[in-house]
């Protein structure tokens, strides 16, 4: 039980910071050729 919890949270956190990552990086590009100050800020 113990181990199966600790597998799944860590999977999902994986994942989670994978997805952000992967989310950020297709975004740098565009969003610095628009706005490049203004966008960084709202983030």
């Amino acid at each position: 039980m113990t181990a199966w919890f600790y597998w799944t949270l860590a999977h999902f956190i994986y994942s989670l910071i994978v997805g952000w990552l992967v989310i950020h990086w297709k975004n740098k590009p565009s969003k610095q050729k628009e706005a490049p100050s203004e966008e960084h800020i709202s983030l």
